[in-house]
Formats: structure tokens, C-alpha cells, sequence
């Protein structure tokens, strides 16, 4: 379903339209994988905005964050990828 809703919200940049997908959770590992397999493509963004309380006086208070694309993986970033892998498990020991 992800793969669809990243479709969707990144239709090809000369498309004319744009688009948003909202999405709801209260489970935050749930929330985190599914922004994981949304992440932007070159020449988009995505914006995260998290809902961190609510007063009956105030109303709510958010956060917003703006994602931006990923680094391209190259050698250089699999091998720091790679490293931090290693020293991970080393620490696990």
C-alpha cells in the first residue's frame, strides 16, 4: 500500500498538480516505518507535522518538520553505512 501512496503523492514533477496524503497514528514505530517508505524523491518534499498536545484554551500545539530527499547512495555513503553496521554490532557484544 505504501508503494501506492508514494505514486501517488509524487506524481512526476512537470504534472501540474499537487497532492497530499494525510496519515493518522497514534502508534509511533508504525508512523516512523511508514515515513521510511515514504520518503521524498529528488525535486520533492514531504512535510511531517506532529500533533504534541492540545489545550481546551490554546487548542493544539504542533510541530513541523520538513523532509527533504535522500542522499543518493554511492560507494562512499554504503561504506560509512557499512561502518556504522560494524561498529553497532561490536557494541552489541
Amino acid at each position: 500500500e505504501c508503494a501506492l501512496l508514494r505514486k501517488f503523492a509524487y506524481a512526476s514533477p512537470g504534472h501540474g498538480r499537487k497532492r497530499q496524503v494525510i496519515l493518522a497514528s497514534h502508534h509511533d514505530q508504525l508512523t516512523h516505518r511508514i515515513y521510511d517508505l515514504l520518503l521524498p524523491p529528488g525535486g520533492f518534499t514531504m512535510r511531517e507535522i506532529d500533533l504534541v498536545g492540545w489545550s481546551k484554551q490554546a487548542g493544539p500545539t504542533v510541530e513541523a518538520f520538513e523532509i527533504k530527499p535522500t542522499r543518493q547512495a554511492t560507494g562512499d555513503t554504503r561504506k560509512e553505512l557499512a561502518d556504522a553496521l560494524e561498529r553497532h554490532a561490536r557494541e552489541e557484544r
